[in-house]
């Protein structure tokens, strides 16, 4: 390619360009490079490179071109930052490569750079008017380079140098003909072509069959065109495949022709990149539009992003509707002023209270009214950084879960109220009992003392048969105010109104005194009392007539459902955990497995069958294991039929004194 015409593509490339020399000075820049900074060509020509490098990254950079001055390779497209001459600092893409005389002396380093697609964005709704106003460009030949390498002999071989060092792709392509004049080795490389293979062949020929026209029609459009233009095309390559690529083009006026000198970037890593992002996001909407819950996410100022179809139902608005305004829509309107300040607080860099909590609060739908949620929210901070002014900073944003819980509500206010019945009913019930009771003694206490008084003839003989009735009536009395005073004593516990009088006691005297109790009943019954009890038993603190009771009913149990011939046994000791262990075993016929769990329960009893041969209200286990439990001890039974069946009465460790009998 001639020399001119290298040093014109130079001038008219469509990326910036710029020259260093091995002093550090800036030699040449094209005028795409100034747009990109700022800058005039003459404002730069002459200074240091580290003048426009940030204050933090000029030690790195100036490292880099020692590097690269020492003959290490040079580097491929990586982010680069510049300070642009307002003050900001842009962000391109710069690939380095080290250029070298014909004598291999080092003339200085070129770099290519790009601008990020953010940075186009800004270029393009802040132009920079100076460049703007100023004439098109016409460089003259030859070109008016600085001293080292102005002349004419030597600007042939250096931009040639330029053209086959670029770190991209390039094709210069005439623009009436439409066949391709010069390229570049990478170029080559790209398609699968040797360079003489590529040079005088339609640009056609650089595209896929079926793609020739379209893109032939854009060519032909931009050729008359001012100004760089992009897009993305498939070029097809010599093995039959197929590379995406992003073409950067510009047209250049030439001796009278226009040439087009396109910059090709293979963008498969990019395609890949985009389409993993995509089956990712469409991943992540799919899950999120299957979830049962509400998800919204906001960025740090509470502008919506994201907003899933639960939240549609819940809320009664649509996603386009809601994304890009305030989370505060969803907020009634006396708590504006609180959600406000939480997302002050939040954007600021402060810990919200909310973070990472469940709370319940209510929000507001679409048609004003307002429903009960469960909220729970989760920070995300970006692992990229980016600048804010002159500080590095991290994008804060959050995920809200949101569940609707308005059943759940309204099941907690049935449940309160009738928990609030069950109490009432229950004091009532405890009430009625109570004074029940209280009116059955009076009258219960006159025929059981009258009775007695028949019983043992006090005032005269009587007939042998008016005596046994008189023991009937006493018995009959007596069976009626024992279940008079269970009921009394489960209204009492059910009312938490059951006192304990404790004491300290003596374990050995308690089952003597409750085996002379049953030992009528017992013998009536043929049923052999025995107890086995541990040596020097220690003292416990309890309640000496509520453990009495508890023993007296586990003993009559016993004797009741044993039959002629069982032993009755009861044993007493220390466990390894420092429990005071009272049991009572019998050699009944046990109890069904499955009616063990029911016998606790107030009016069950082991065998409930309507033939059942003995009776019992039921009351006695449930009351017995309320007063073990108010010592904070247990009552357990083990059983089946035709077993054992032990009852046993287990003391905590902190009821039991360190001394003893």
């Amino acid at each position: 390619m001639d020399p001119e015409n290298i040093a014109t593509a130079f001038w008219k490339s469509p990326k910036g360009v710029v020259i260093t020399g091995a002093h550090g000075r800036i030699l040449a820049t094209n005028p795409v490079f100034c747009e990109i900074l700022g800058y005039t060509d003459s404002e730069l020509k002459g200074s240091l490179s580290e003048t426009i490098v940030p204050a933090e990254d000029r030690k790195l950079r100036m490292a880099e071109r020692v590097r690269l001055l020492a003959g290490e390779p040079g580097t491929g497209p990586a982010p680069t930052r510049y300070l642009h001459r307002d003050g900001h600092i842009v962000t391109v893409i710069e690939s380095c490569t080290l250029l070298c005389g014909n004598d291999g002396a080092v003339a200085g380093v070129f770099a290519l750079i790009d601008v990020t697609s953010d940075e186009k964005a800004v270029l393009v709704r802040h132009p920079v008017p100076h460049l703007l106003q100023a004439p098109v460009f016409q460089p003259p030949i030859p070109l008016a380079w600085p001293v080292a390498i102005q002349s004419e002999s030597e600007s042939g071989p250096f931009f040639t140098r330029l053209f086959e060092v670029s770190g991209e792709a390039v094709i210069v392509v005439d623009t009436e003909t439409s066949l391709i004049i010069a390229c570049n080795p990478q170029a080559a490389d790209l398609v699968g072509r040797s360079r003489d293979a590529i040079i005088g062949t339609p640009q056609a020929q650089l595209y896929p069959e079926g793609e020739k026209d379209h893109y032939c029609d854009l060519f032909h459009l931009r050729a008359h065109q001012p100004g760089r233009q992009s897009s993305e095309v498939l070029i097809q390559r010599a093995d039959g495949g197929t590379v995406p690529a992003e073409i950067t083009s510009t047209v250049m006026d030439w001796c009278e022709r226009f040439l087009m000198v396109c910059i090709i970037k293979d963008i498969t890593e990019r395609r890949r990149t985009e389409a993993a992002l995509l089956a990712f996001a469409n991943r992540m909407h799919a899950i999120l539009s299957s979830m049962f819950d509400a998800v919204i996410t906001a960025d740090s100022q509470g502008i919506i992003e994201t907003f899933n179809d639960a939240a549609e139902r819940l809320f009664g608005w649509r996603a386009y509707e809601m994304i890009g305004r305030s989370v505060t829509l969803l907020v009634p309107q006396q708590a504006h002023d609180q959600n406000d300040t939480l997302i002050s607080n939040f954007r600021r860099g402060a810990s919200a209270r909310i973070i990472g909590k469940e709370r319940e609060l209510l929000a507001q739908r679409k048609d004003g009214s307002l429903i009960p949620i469960e909220l729970a929210i989760t920070e995300i901070i970006d692992r990229g950084e980016y600048f804010e002014g002159d500080h590095r900073t991290r994008r804060r944003s959050f995920v809200g879960v949101i569940r609707d819980i308005t059943e759940r509500k309204t099941t907690e206010a049935a449940l309160l109220a009738a928990k609030s019945q069950a109490e009432l009913a229950n004091r009532a019930k405890s009430e009625f009992l109570a004074h029940m009771s209280h009116e059955l003694r009076t009258p219960l206490n006159a025929i059981i003392g009258f009775s007695e008084i028949l019983m043992r003839e006090l005032f005269g003989a009587m007939l042998p048969r008016y005596v046994e009735y008189a023991g009937t009536i006493y018995e009959s009395g007596q069976h009626l105010l024992r279940i008079i005073n269970d009921l009394l004593d489960m209204a009492r516990i059910d009312a938490g109104r059951f006192d304990l009088i404790e004491d300290e006691m003596d374990i050995p005297s308690v089952v003597e005194s409750c085996l002379t109790m049953v030992r009528t009943r017992a013998e009536d019954g043929g049923v052999t009392l025995d107890a086995h009890l541990a040596d020097r038993l220690p003292h416990i603190r309890a309640d000496r007539r509520s453990v009495m009771q508890v023993l007296l009913n586990l003993l009559s149990n016993s004797v009741k459902f044993t039959p002629n011939g069982g032993v009755v046994t009861v044993s007493a000791g220390v466990d390894d955990s420092g429990r005071m262990i009272i049991s009572v075993t019998d050699t009944g016929e046990g109890i069904d497995t499955e009616m063990l769990p029911r016998i606790f329960e107030p009016f069950q009893q082991a065998d409930s069958r309507l033939s059942r041969k003995l009776e019992g209200t039921g009351l006695g286990l449930a009351i017995s294991r309320n007063l073990m439990e108010l010592h904070g001890g247990s009552l357990d039974i083990v059983s089946q039929i035709g077993s054992n069946t032990v009852a046993s009465m287990g003391f905590p460790a902190s009821r039991v004194m360190t001394t003893g009998a």
